[in-house]
């Protein structure tokens, strides 16, 4: 029996998403990583139980209303610019097994009152353990939690190998270190687009709803998502 999740995002604008769709199917070709294709590249904020409405984000958006399901100004008002806020990329990260490009965010509160405004308390993510698996250990049993963690970076990939449990201890430092390095080499050569300090522009909040086979541990093989809504963000929202 499948689960399903809701998770909050901020979704990148197109140039960006197609800069990272280029690394994402690098890392497909050179690792051989069906999760680097298998999910959008999104900021993960947080994980729902219920569906989120979208009204409640009408004071982070601005511009017309259609697709973007953004929201429309009043005629008693002056129109306002579809400002991003300030969202700078920082370097590649690895969260419970799942590589990021970490970014830093202003105004700093802006990712908690995002969450905040669903409305309803979010769930923890099924993190791997950085801790070693003692030899002849039994592995973890997948919690009933959505495998992708939560974090302050643009998702990429899996470390697949270290999250199946298919390795030694000591072969899995050494590949996560080795994953970690090639993929740092990778976004470097790629394009500067991604150096630590440039901005990411134009952005959305947006709530994809996910459905996951009962095996977490290879979500990757067995996921449908679903793009529910999403919304223009923009500065001056009073946070």
């Amino acid at each position: 029996m499948r689960r399903e999740f809701y998770l909050l995002s901020i979704i990148p604008n197109q140039h960006t998403r197609l800069k990272l769709q280029s690394l994402r199917h690098q890392l497909f070709q050179v690792h051989g990583l069906a999760s680097a294709v298998a999910f959008e590249p999104v900021i993960p904020l947080a994980w729902f139980e219920a569906p989120v409405d979208s009204g409640g984000y009408a004071r982070f958006s601005s511009g017309a209303g259609g697709l973007d399901n953004t929201v429309t100004e009043s005629k008693g008002k002056a129109p306002q610019t579809a400002n991003t806020p300030q969202i700078e990329f920082g370097d590649p990260m690895l969260w419970g097994g799942h590589l990021y490009i970490s970014v830093v965010v202003q105004p700093e509160n802006l990712l908690q009152k995002l969450i905040n405004t669903a409305g309803q308390a979010p769930i923890s993510a099924s993190l791997v353990s950085a801790a070693p698996i003692l030899e002849g250990a039994a592995p973890p049993t997948p919690e009933s939690a959505p495998p992708i963690p939560a974090a302050e970076g643009i998702f990429l990939a899996a470390n697949e190998t270290e999250i199946a449990n298919e390795e030694k201890p000591a072969a899995g430092h050494r590949r996560r270190a080795d994953f970690l390095q090639t993929a740092v080499q990778q976004i470097a050569q790629l394009s500067p687009h991604f150096s630590p300090g440039r901005s990411l522009e134009s952005t959305r909040i947006g709530m994809y709803s996910l459905r996951f086979s009962p095996d977490f541990r290879r979500w990757w093989e067995h996921v449908e998502w679903t793009l529910e809504w999403k919304i223009q963000l923009k500065q001056g929202y009073g946070v």
